[in-house]
């Protein structure tokens, strides 16, 4: 799959399968969530839900754990960060 090659729909389908399988199972055994708020460019933005929200975790380890795993199956160009 080459990232710059596919529509905007197209890469969010990624991403989202990739973390359906890879990060909210992890999350939601701690009672949380993200979602995606919007794919801008190659900049991801997620929000935090549930026990999550709030967590300095969530903002720290987490947030480097999704980058990595979207870098690693989907695109080494995705950069993720909190909505705001």
């Amino acid at each position: 799959m080459n990232w710059n090659t596919l529509t905007k729909e197209e890469q969010l389908v990624a991403i989202q399968s990739a973390i359906q399988e890879h990060v909210l199972p992890m999350l939601a055994g701690h009672g949380g969530g993200i979602e995606i708020k919007e794919l801008e460019g190659n900049t991801l933005k997620i929000a935090y839900q549930g026990a999550c929200l709030g967590c300095p975790m969530a903002l720290q380890g987490t947030l480097q754990f999704i980058q990595k795993m979207l870098h690693d199956n989907v695109s080494p160009e995705i950069v993720v960060v909190p909505a705001l």
